[in-house]
C-alpha cells in the first residue's frame, strides 16, 4: 500500500491506496515529502479542530513549516514526521 492523495490544498485527504494508483513523491534534503504531479507538500495537520489533528493532509509547501518534515527510512521503508507532533507510518 501507498499513499494515495484526493485532493489539492485539503486536510484529510490522504489515504492508504494501492500502489499503482498511487502519486509519487520526493523526498527533499529539507525533509519534505513533496506530490510530484500536484508541487504540494505532505503535511500532518495541527489545528485548532481536535478531529483535524493528526490527520495528512496536501498543502503548499512551506519554509519553517515543522508539520512538513519527514524522515524515510532507507532500509525499512518507515515514513515518520519530524516536526511538532510525533508520528510514524509503515
Amino acid at each position: 500500500m501507498c499513499w494515495g492523495q484526493a485532493g489539492t490544498h485539503c486536510t484529510g485527504c490522504m489515504s492508504l491506496v494501492p500502489c499503482s494508483t498511487a502519486p509519487l513523491f520526493n523526498h527533499t534534503v529539507a525533509g519534505e515529502l513533496v506530490n510530484v504531479g500536484t508541487g504540494e507538500c505532505v503535511e500532518l495537520a495541527k489545528s485548532s479542530k481536535a478531529s483535524d489533528t493528526g490527520v495528512l493532509g496536501s498543502w503548499s509547501c512551506g519554509s519553517g513549516q515543522p508539520n512538513q518534515r519527514w524522515s524515510v527510512d532507507s532500509v525499512t521503508g518507515q515514513i515518520g514526521s519530524v516536526g511538532v507532533v510525533r508520528a510514524v507510518w509503515d
